[in-house]
């Protein structure tokens, strides 16, 4: 038995490849981390 509560439809992962998934992922976190880099004010370094 396998459990679906935390994977997306069957239908979605055969019509979108991991890879893809894998790469938007990354690309959004990135630009999530730059968009909460450019809000907050860069602490000076020591």
């Amino acid at each position: 038995m396998q459990s679906v509560a935390n994977k997306p439809p069957v239908s979605t992962q055969s019509r979108i490849p991991q890879i893809l998934l894998d790469r938007f992922e990354n690309e959004w976190r990135a630009m999530r981390t730059a968009n909460e880099a450019a809000e907050k004010p860069v602490p000076p370094r020591e």
